[in-house]
C-alpha cells in the first residue's frame, strides 16, 4: 500500500479543485466524510455539523459513537494521546453538542443504530481476532 495525492502530482491547486467540484455540480466542501475533524458549525471547511444532522442523520448518530469510542480507547490506556479527543471542535461530546438532535434521531433509528452497533462490533473482533490469532 502506497499513499497517492493525485491531485497534488497533477499540480492541480486547491482553489482549481473546488472550481472542478462547483463547474461539475459536486459539493465543493474539502470534505463529505461524517467523522471528519474538519466538520464544524457555519465554516467553509468541512461538512456542517447540522448540515449531517438534517441530511445524514444516521451518518450523525454514527458520528456520535465514533466520537465516544475515541475517548473508550484513550481511557483504557491502548493509544498515547496528549489531549483528550473529539469530533467536536467545541471539545465536547457530540451528543452532547446537538443533545436534542441526538435523542430526536435516536429515537428514530435506534433500532438500525442497534443492528449497524452489533455489525461494526462484530466485524472488528473477527478482523481482529483474525489478525492475533
Amino acid at each position: 500500500m502506497y499513499l497517492a495525492y493525485p491531485l497534488v502530482e497533477k499540480g492541480i491547486t486547491t482553489n482549481e479543485s473546488i472550481e472542478f467540484l462547483e463547474v461539475n455540480g459536486f459539493p465543493s466542501k474539502r470534505s463529505r466524510c461524517y467523522f471528519c475533524p474538519f466538520n464544524c458549525d457555519k465554516k467553509d471547511i468541512g461538512m456542517d455539523w447540522n448540515e449531517i444532522i438534517m441530511e445524514e442523520p444516521f451518518s450523525f448518530l454514527k458520528a456520535c459513537f465514533f466520537d465516544e469510542q475515541l475517548r473508550k480507547v484513550q481511557k483504557k490506556g491502548n493509544k498515547a494521546m496528549q489531549s483528550t479527543p473529539y469530533f467536536h471542535y467545541k471539545r465536547v461530546p457530540l451528543k452532547e453538542a446537538y443533545f436534542r438532535d441526538y435523542q430526536f434521531i435516536l429515537k428514530r433509528y435506534h433500532n438500525e443504530y442497534i443492528k449497524w452497533i452489533h455489525q461494526w462490533e462484530k466485524f472488528i473482533n473477527e478482523k481482529y481476532i483474525r489478525l492475533t490469532s
